[in-house]
């Protein structure tokens, strides 16, 4: 069918300027699946590398008073520019690296008890925000040789807890040189080490021990961070069933789709 008469069916309003084009989708198990490939998306890693991402772990609080909350706690030198991101989360661009870091530095926080987790931007971030499987934390290595204090050294003894992103501003500068605080992103099989073994040239041997400030809720059952095994929402909901609570489930009821629940 050509443009113009997708034009007079939905409206001139409705239709583009531009034809998409088509992709014969692979099928895998008889599904389609979308291939795509990290090198496609070089354009948008340029025009996001500096964005940091915000989400909530649950609900998410209205744009004014997170906005608001976060100005008081950061406390920046500069305003930063604060929209929307995806459908629960949000994205932050600032006028200088110094109050980008400073804000990366303070890590994930708690709005009206809620947990917010900062994250710089990546590709498809709001897939692992969804999911939650894996989370960014600091972790402080003490008597860390002053040989392994380069982005290599900390590179090689971070990667043993799990993939480093970067150091804070006093461990860049060396102006703190007694520890070394790191920022980690963790997944959930994360088994949060006291300290890593380096061996040199296979005949000496000694540890950097590890120091964690906060180590994250997480659920063994859902595989993810957010909760505990013992808040865990599925946990909740069988051990109703299986007391023989009724539980609230909702249902379509008509062809409008009006909603509501009904007693199981």
């Amino acid at each position: 069918m050509t443009r113009e008469s997708w034009s007079t069916i939905l409206g001139r309003q409705a239709v583009s300027k531009k034809n998409l084009p088509f992709y014969t989708p692979t099928i895998v198990e008889g599904k389609p699946v979308v291939h795509v490939s990290s090198n496609q998306f070089t354009h948008l890693q340029k025009k996001y590398e500096n964005l940091v991402i915000g989400g909530f772990v649950g609900k998410k609080l209205p744009f004014g008073f997170v906005r608001e909350t976060l100005t008081r706690t950061w406390k920046l030198k500069n305003l930063f520019i604060m929209e929307s991101y995806e459908e629960s989360m949000f994205s932050f661009e600032f006028r200088s690296e110094e109050d980008r870091k400073q804000v990366l530095e303070m890590g994930s926080l708690h709005i009206a008890s809620q947990l917010f987790i900062l994250h710089p931007w990546k590709l498809f971030i709001e897939a692992e925000f969804s999911d939650l499987k894996t989370i960014p934390i600091w972790v402080v290595m003490k008597k860390c040789p002053m040989e392994l204090w380069d982005d290599e050294g900390f590179g090689r003894v971070a990667s043993t807890i799990g993939t480093p992103l970067f150091v804070d501003n006093w461990t860049e500068s060396m102006t703190r040189t007694s520890y070394a605080r790191v920022c980690v992103e963790i997944d959930t099989k994360c088994t949060y080490p006291d300290h890593a073994t380096v061996v040199l040239d296979e005949k000496r041997t000694f540890k950097i021990p590890f120091e964690y400030n906060w180590k994250p809720q997480r659920c063994t059952r859902c595989d993810v961070f957010g909760h505990s095994e013992q808040n865990c929402p599925k946990r909740k909901l069988e051990n109703k069933k299986k007391n023989g609570d009724k539980v609230w489930v909702q249902t379509i009821v008509d062809e409008d789709e009006h909603v509501r629940g009904y007693e199981k």
